[in-house]
């Protein structure tokens, strides 16, 4: 009998219960920045035992690249998605404020000369208007 099959039954036991674990942390948090750090370890840690257990499985170099390329984005794309997350419970809870913009902007063509301006508060559509510049 070969260890192939007991490894990978590890490491796909292993990531299971890592995303149970974190399901009872999200489960027992009260506030929205807690539950945060229990959603990182699945996203990246389980992804990444899967993708072991993957490449212990199959030994092509395309099946190789596929599931580590997934689970990057997956990986890189938690953090973003954290971040988003993080900074609008921030502003519904109050305690930071949204962005900010500016009530007029000028725009730059790509030599630097300036072309236009644009009224960035809401117009009689709900849109920015842009006027040209003269």
């Amino acid at each position: 009998m070969s260890a192939a099959p007991v490894v990978i039954a590890v490491l796909l036991f292993c990531a299971v219960a890592l995303t149970l674990c974190c399901t009872v942390g999200v489960l027992v948090m009260r506030d929205p920045l807690q539950r945060l750090h229990y959603l990182a370890p699945p996203a990246s840690v389980s992804a990444f035992l899967i993708v072991a257990a993957v490449l212990v499985q199959e030994h092509s170099w395309q099946s190789a690249t596929k599931v580590l390329l997934i689970a990057f984005v997956l990986s890189l794309m938690n953090g973003v998605a954290a971040h988003a997350t993080s900074r609008a419970a921030l502003v519904h809870m109050g305690t930071a404020r949204p962005c900010e913009l500016p009530e007029r902007i000028q725009i730059i063509d790509e030599t630097g000369a300036v072309i236009g301006e644009a009224d960035m508060s809401p117009g009689e559509k709900g849109v920015a208007e842009v006027k040209p510049w003269h």
